[in-house]
């Protein structure tokens, strides 16, 4: 699956096609429609104009304001820009570049050397998954979603992105396939395959951060941030069913409609847009 859903780029790990899926309807969601990835600030000339052959029209950075002035975007000739923050400030650590490593390192040593510290690291080495549940439930993160859909209904083809292509971005494409039909279980998928996108990009962070310590907790912890875990989608998954009682995310008193305040004309629009038709007979 990786290899066929895969946009080979030099200066991007995580950048895929969401086209092929079913959904509603027995229809697939659109080939070269909707392209999910990391960020795109170190993409080659190369690169850039892969992006303007696959026609790429819109860039929704889902990336801080502040990540994004650091390390903004090349963008394809053409392309119409939107930053879209769901303040989501575990996910900007998570997601930090090479540049950042040092400074990084040296605060969880120092948390590694008390008490308070170590245990601090112990318990939060799976964090992500209390950033998975804020990103579905905070205020900020849903008003950023919304506006996400309202930037989705203007067409195709488009690319989002956050730093490392996996939480912020992980969940609007899970948001995005559950609107359009997509099987639950497939759409959790989708969110893991990103972990074996992002496994050399990993390994190198981690390379590089054994530069600067060697203490088996603050790697641990720092493993956790990068990493693509079945725990953390869950529990947006289940935050997200906390909030609808239970109901189906598309059911009437479900998280995309209540939530996220989507109704069936929206819903209908995304599915035109992004679903292949139906063959006439």
């Amino acid at each position: 699956m990786a290899l066929e859903r895969r946009i080979p780029l030099e200066g991007s790990f995580n950048c895929r096609d969401l086209g092929g899926y079913p959904g509603d309807g027995s229809r697939t969601v659109r080939w070269g429609r909707v392209f999910r990835s990391d960020a795109l600030h170190a993409l080659t000339e190369k690169d850039r104009r892969r992006l303007e052959s696959l026609g790429i029209r819109r860039v929704i950075d889902l990336r801080s304001p502040g990540e994004a002035e650091k390390y903004p975007d090349i963008l394809p000739a053409g392309a119409v820009y939107e930053n879209i923050n769901p303040q989501a400030s575990l996910a900007q650590q998570a997601g930090s570049l090479r540049e950042d490593d040092r400074g990084k390192v040296e605060k969880l040593k120092g948390l590694a050397e008390t008490p308070e510290g170590r245990d601090f690291l112990v318990n939060n080495k799976n964090a992500m998954a209390s950033q998975m549940r804020a990103l579905v439930k905070s205020p900020g993160a849903i008003a950023a979603y919304r506006r996400f859909f309202s930037s989705l209904a203007g067409g195709g083809p488009l690319i989002f992105h956050c730093q490392g292509g996996k939480d912020r971005t992980g969940l609007a494409a899970l948001l995005f396939l559950l609107v359009l039909g997509v099987d639950r279980r497939i759409a959790r998928e989708d969110y893991l395959l990103t972990r074996e996108m992002n496994r050399e990009r990993n390994r190198r962070r981690m390379d590089e951060y054994r530069r600067y310590t060697d203490h088996p907790l603050v790697l641990e912890y720092l493993e956790g941030l990068m990493d693509t875990r079945e725990e953390y989608i869950d529990a947006a998954l289940e935050e997200m069913d906390r909030l609808s009682q239970g109901a189906s995310p598309l059911a009437p008193g479900g998280y995309l409609r209540v939530s996220l305040g989507l109704g069936e004309k929206e819903i209908d629009t995304l599915r035109a847009l992004y679903l292949e038709p139906l063959p006439r007979d």
